[in-house]
């Protein structure tokens, strides 16, 4: 028992994850491993598949950097489109 327990700890503090609402979209940060910018990755969910591309995601990742929620402007990202 102490031995699942423990790694369910160690677990939560290798892969965590922030969530945020810009603009009434939902922006993960998920971080697995340390807390290296390259261990990073922005999930954005588009639910109303408004088409994201380009400069609006820019400009989030930019927002993102800006107000000290990532480290890095070169963080990997995804857009998450609803399901057909």
């Amino acid at each position: 028992m102490y031995i699942v327990l423990h790694f369910l700890v160690i677990l939560n503090v290798i892969y965590s994850m922030e969530e945020i609402v810009i603009n009434g979209l939902l922006v993960e940060i998920e971080n697995e491993g340390d807390n290296h910018w390259r261990n990073k990755k922005i999930l954005i969910h588009d639910v109303i598949d408004s088409g994201l591309e380009g400069e609006e995601v820019a400009a989030i990742v930019a927002y993102l950097y800006d107000e000290g929620f990532i480290e890095d402007r070169r963080i990997e990202f995804e857009v998450i489109k609803p399901l057909e």
